[in-house]
């Protein structure tokens, strides 16, 4: 029986932002600000897996699709809250985030954190890691004249990648809406890549590393916080 998370085999696409529910243009209107909207959602984004780890399917819209009642809204922002995600020219998943209500969040997470991809043409296995860490509330930025200090900030969660070749996650930005989160890639971690080259050599006998702590767990980390990078 093969133990650890359920591995997509084989290279997809480059996917642009999923096909998942629009958050409605009325309630968007009326929205003041991402941090009311955080009082109702989970803020996250999951761009990594496509932008950086060329997974074929979306983990989220496949949960959506396997009961009634589950969605997730997309969230199309007036300024980009990363840098670094174009795919092929389209830099949409840097103005994007996802929104899942609070009281299906629980249900999501655990979908995410055992999701794992195997593209044997590329050579890497993945499971995924998580983080969270401030973007700047643009949608309230956008209703103000100047710049105010402190910049108002939200949480977000992101999904990042980790695997036998290397961890992708982001940057976070230091003086935002001035700069912004970027994909950053650092030394794999030694226990995941053990567990990504058995699967790439087609021994799923070995239990993959435990998932990420539940997201009430997850530390809110800034860029003073991460080690240096080993790629840019």
């Amino acid at each position: 029986m093969r133990k650890g998370p359920p591995l997509r085999e084989g290279p997809g696409p480059d996917l642009g932002p999923p096909e998942v529910r629009p958050y409605e243009p009325q309630r968007l209107a009326r929205a003041e600000s991402l941090q009311s909207l955080a009082e109702e959602h989970m803020l996250f984004t999951h761009a990594l897996l496509f932008t950086h780890g060329h997974w074929a399917r979306d983990p989220v819209r496949d949960w959506a699709g396997e009961a009634p009642g589950r969605y997730a809204h997309a969230l199309n922002l007036p300024r980009p809250a990363f840098d670094g995600l174009e795919v092929d020219g389209n830099v949409a998943w840097c103005y994007r985030l996802l929104l899942c209500p609070r009281d299906q969040w629980a249900g999501l997470w655990e979908r995410m954190v055992v999701e794992g991809f195997l593209d044997r043409p590329r050579g890497r296995c993945y499971k995924l890691l998580a983080q969270a860490f401030a973007v700047p509330d643009l949608l309230r930025l956008e209703r103000l004249e100047a710049l105010p200090r402190p910049v108002p900030t939200v949480k977000v969660v992101a999904f990042g990648l980790s695997g036998n070749l290397d961890q992708v996650l982001f940057m976070p930005a230091v003086d935002p809406p001035l700069d912004r989160a970027l994909p950053w890639s650092l030394q794999p971690d030694p226990e995941v890549a053990r567990w990504a080259n058995r699967a790439l050599a087609g021994d799923f006998t070995v239990p993959a590393p435990p998932p990420p702590p539940p997201p009430e767990l997850v530390r809110e980390v800034s860029r003073y916080e991460l080690p240096g990078p080993e790629e840019t």
